[in-house]
């Protein structure tokens, strides 16, 4: 080989070795780069996620109100149900008294009927 050949294959090896080193720094800048765009969007995450996590701490509050709320509703409920029961039994009693009574006016009246003409009968005589 000459020395032409050897300079040749040295300046030959020398770009080899530039371009490699170009495509590594080429490289690294590119995940570089991705590794920024990554961050950035996990940031977005992260906002979004803490904009669910307030929701989520809404509805809570909100199941929370809604809960207390329908226990109020249903004591009253009970004390309703109670209440009408209560005016149910009374309405039933009253009606019972009430058809009684009335039978008992019928039977009276029906005697007083009864008994009047055999008292005229013994008047007459």
């Amino acid at each position: 080989m000459c020395i032409r050949d050897r300079y040749q294959r040295r300046v030959r090896g020398r770009n080899f070795c530039n371009e490699i080193m170009s495509n590594n720094r080429d490289l690294v800048k590119q995940q570089k780069k991705y590794l920024e765009d990554q961050d950035e969007e996990l940031d977005e995450i992260d906002k979004t996620l803490e904009k669910i996590k307030g929701i989520g701490k809404d509805i809570g509050q909100e199941a929370d109100t809604s809960i207390k709320l329908l226990d109020q509703i249903g004591e009253k409920t009970d004390v309703m149900d109670t209440r009408l029961r209560i005016a149910s039994h009374q309405t039933n009693q009253v009606r019972v008294e009430s058809s009684t009574k009335g039978l008992w006016i019928v039977i009276c009246l029906s005697l007083i009927h009864i008994s009047e003409p055999t008292r005229q009968a013994e008047i007459s005589y």
